[in-house]
């Protein structure tokens, strides 16, 4: 099982790396680990949910801790679901 860290938005304006394991043995069929090398956080909806903004899809604040957080990487696929096209390197 590979360890990772992972992005937490613990309070508004407040982010933490939080360790984790990652187990790739019961992944779904659709369902992927990467090993990010690059990741991007949104200037509009990622910082709206960092500070606390009411989200316009919702029309309310989003609720702390957001472990929710990021949605665009590179990486290297490092476990696949059976059903997905993507294969581990």
């Amino acid at each position: 099982m590979p360890h990772a860290n992972r992005v937490v938005f613990t309070t508004p304006g407040t982010v933490t790396l939080q360790p984790r394991t990652v187990d790739v043995d019961d992944l779904g069929p659709h369902e992927v680990v990467v090993r990010t090398h690059v990741s991007v956080i949104s200037p509009g909806t990622e910082l709206a949910r960092l500070f606390g903004w009411t989200l316009a899809d919702s029309g309310r604040p989003p609720s702390f801790p957001r472990e929710d957080v990021g949605y665009a990487n590179v990486g290297t696929v490092l476990a696949a679901g059976r059903e997905l096209a993507v294969r581990p390197r």
